[in-house]
């Protein structure tokens, strides 16, 4: 185990001791909505069924003509009840009504409220009578019935590239015929706003073409409690959710979410539009494993898979207590790594395009080849967008980071990587702090150059365990100090621990030395004394029994950060965001 202390102000200065509804809500002034560097968002969306009123008249659909004819014809406050278990196949649309707050258009289920799950709660396959869905988690379900109501299209329901607003969309399955490709399921156009997704599935098939499930684009848009599945395509970028002209503010949270490319994907369209204000919390982003070439019960279609998350463009965005799950590198376009976090000036059409204050904390990265990949590069066009900054990475468990996932990919089991040149400047002011890293590849990677060094970065009060791997390289070569010495200015860099390192710190380097070993071995991570490890409970142990029976005694880690907490993430507060969320 190794502390290491690395605090530089241009020049190293010192070496130091290393052991929902639709009317959004205010938030704080920006001078107090602040996390670390990032400034969170300013409003978010409210997605309570008692803040999207429909008091107007009541449409009992059992067929698709009478669909058809509602949709069309219905006036603000109607609500819309299909009926449950039926099938209704068609291309549907959203059509413009210029509704109110007190005026809704509500699309739903007609099954009585007590079967859906409650409000606030993931709706499942279960309640289309499915269950089991291969290489998913179980569904548990509890009973089997057709609760919902099933629109089969290509596209089954869509904006018709008008702007839409006020429709509620609850408990429904949506999805295309199969044999088809289809693009977006639920299409929202640009300027779309107030409009909410509840308690639906929305899928394709298991080898059919899904370019996306919602193209959330607009103002005022929340898809929460809901099922995304089998998002996927050859060839080409898919989403499960992606927004590229919308303003915001937007909100996802308590979904299960696939995209072949990314779960969530914002920008990337050449949109000078920014996303803004975006609420992203306790989702489970997935890929089965059934997707990846060589597993033993691959589909056998080569889809295109990259990451989990991924932007282009998007500012003042929270993600907390979400789970995110297989990524791997290879043939199918990924380099393994879980989130690509990058502006992209795509087309040489968005110069403005920007990934900036960004807080991501308190959520699990699992099974993949690399963790968060942070950088500024040009589009493939040649064009530069802003420069990425003002990132608060902090509280998050990367568990089970490798080498194997990220293939022939670049994502090499590194946790942390930064990019960036002289043309296009590296991100500035990141900060990673109190983050737990389980990986048998290295821990930072600064892909950046003297002339154009990374600017304001902290890592601190980390704990990484690593398997023979250097910890830190980068900067045209460089290893361990060498590379924060050389291409870093404004960087704090104390109170990590990192065990397992092969040692990429040469003893003729003198900028980083390692303190004494404080009654641990340097190749022993058994020493840290976390709770239940093998299990995958990453609580430092605080004393005998505690706050695990297997605990012998105190990590000599707890309340060793500079701020007098653990190092490493506070798994109490990581665990009781994520708990139900997989």
């Amino acid at each position: 185990m190794r502390f290491f202390s690395h605090r530089k102000s241009g020049l190293l200065a010192s070496l130091l001791f290393i052991a929902a509804a639709s009317t959004a809500q205010q938030a704080p002034s920006p001078s107090q909505n602040m996390d670390g560097r990032a400034e969170l968002p300013r409003v978010y969306v409210s997605s309570a069924v008692a803040d999207t009123p429909a008091p107007g008249s009541v449409w009992q659909i059992k067929t698709t003509d009478q669909l058809q004819d509602a949709l069309k014809n219905a006036k603000c406050g109607d609500v819309l009840k299909l009926q449950a278990g039926a099938t209704f196949a068609g291309q549907f649309h959203l059509w413009p009504k210029n509704c109110d707050d007190q005026h809704w258009i509500l699309i739903r289920t007609a099954a009585e409220d007590s079967l859906l799950p409650p409000e606030g709660t993931r709706l499942t396959p279960c309640y289309a009578g499915v269950s089991d869905l291969p290489g998913r988690p179980a569904l548990n379900c509890a009973r089997m019935q057709g609760v919902t109501a099933q629109i089969v299209g290509n596209p089954p329901l869509d904006s018709q590239g008008a702007p839409v607003d006020h429709y509620r969309l609850m408990g429904l399955e949506i999805t295309q015929p199969s044999g088809t490709e289809s693009g977006a399921l639920v299409g929202l156009t640009r300027n779309s706003h107030h409009v909410i997704v509840d308690r639906c599935w929305i899928h394709g098939n298991a080898t059919d073409g899904t370019q996306r499930a919602i193209a959330l684009n607009g103002s005022n848009l929340a898809v929460v409690d809901s099922t995304i599945t089998d998002i996927h395509e050859k060839g080409t970028d898919t989403q499960g959710i992606a927004g590229w002209t919308g303003t915001g503010p937007l909100k996802i949270v308590d979904n299960f979410i696939e995209g072949g490319s990314s779960s969530i994907g914002f920008g990337g369209a050449g949109s000078e539009v920014t996303p803004q204000d975006i609420e992203i919390r306790r989702n489970h982003l997935f890929k089965p494993l059934t997707w990846r070439l060589g597993d033993p019960h691959f589909v056998g279609v080569l889809f295109n898979c990259k990451v989990l998350f991924e932007s282009k463009n998007s500012s003042r965005v929270l993600m907390e207590g979400n789970i995110l799950e297989n990524a791997w590198g290879g043939p199918q376009g990924g380099d393994g790594g879980a989130i690509w976090l990058g502006p992209k000036n795509q087309n040489n059409h968005c110069p403005s395009c920007e990934v900036n204050d960004i807080t991501f904390r308190y959520n699990i990265i699992r099974h993949a080849g690399g963790g968060l990949y942070i950088f500024d590069s040009p589009s493939d066009a040649g064009g530069i967008a802003q420069q990425a900054s003002r990132y608060s990475i902090h509280d998050n468990l990367l568990d089970d980071i490798r080498t194997e996932y990220a293939g022939p990919g670049s994502g090499r089991g590194i946790l942390f990587r930064l990019l960036g040149g002289g043309r296009f400047q590296p991100p500035r002011e990141v900060g990673i702090e109190h983050n737990t890293g389980i990986t048998n590849g290295p821990m930072l990677l600064l892909l950046t150059i003297r002339q154009a060094p990374l600017v304001g970065l902290r890592f601190q009060n980390n704990l990484i365990v690593m398997t023979g791997n250097a910890a830190i390289s980068g900067c045209q070569g460089a290893y361990g100090g060498d590379v924060l010495d050389m291409c870093t200015v404004d960087l704090v860099f104390l109170n990590n621990a990192i065990a397992g390192s092969d040692g990429d710190f040469p003893k003729s380097n003198d900028k980083i030395r390692k303190s004494k070993d404080v009654n641990l071995r340097p190749k022993d991570p058994g020493h840290i004394r976390f709770a239940a490890a093998q299990n995958g409970d990453y609580r430092l142990c605080r004393g005998a029994g505690d706050p695990a029976a297997s605990c012998p005694q105190a990590s000599p880690y707890a309340g060793a950060g500079s701020d007098e907490k653990d190092l490493g993430a506070d798994m109490e507060k990581v665990h009781q965001l994520t708990k139900g969320v997989d």
